[in-house]
């Protein structure tokens, strides 16, 4: 799922996951404590270091099923029901891009903040785990616009099935 362009490549940026979690979860999130999930998530991270730091690396993380659980997310993409959707990512090194690609999701119309400092604890973002209404169309839209307001090229792949 992740881009040809950044697959094998240092390349600086942030991305968002589109993340459905299929049933009512509750799921406990580190310090965070239990926190019930169901429906979309946008969650905003940035790679802008080398290897395992840069969009490559952090995106390659967060869609591996095999790692510590160390980070927010992935205590929520641990989760069976947990599923990405969609992918989006830009390039940057800007880290700050990050938290207002977050902040323009979370101003968007139909928008719901489910968890505070979820994904943010290392800033004073709200939260960068975003639940969001309607369809994966309608929030892959959010999404894509949140970029644009940024004056990012976000660049979006959705996750196919497999039968």
């Amino acid at each position: 799922m992740t881009p040809k362009s950044i697959r094998q490549t240092e390349e600086k940026g942030v991305y968002t996951l589109l993340v459905k979690v299929k049933l009512d979860e509750w799921i406990k999130v580190g310090r965070l404590g239990r926190l019930r999930f169901s429906g979309l998530y946008a969650y905003t991270g940035s790679g802008v270091g080398k290897g395992s730091t840069s969009l490559n690396g952090r995106v390659s993380r967060h869609l591996c099923d095999e790692k510590k659980t160390r980070w927010h997310i992935d205590y929520l993409l641990r989760c069976p029901s947990a599923e990405v959707k969609s992918l989006v990512t830009s390039r940057t090194e800007i880290k700050s891009k990050e938290c207002e690609v977050a902040y323009n999701i979370l101003s968007s119309n139909g928008y719901v903040t489910p968890i505070d400092k979820f994904g943010s604890s290392d800033c004073s973002c709200r939260s960068h785990l975003i639940h969001l209404e309607g369809s994966s169309r309608q929030a892959l839209q959010t999404i894509l616009k949140a970029y644009k307001r940024s004056g990012l090229n976000p660049r979006a792949v959705s996750r196919r099935r497999s039968s």
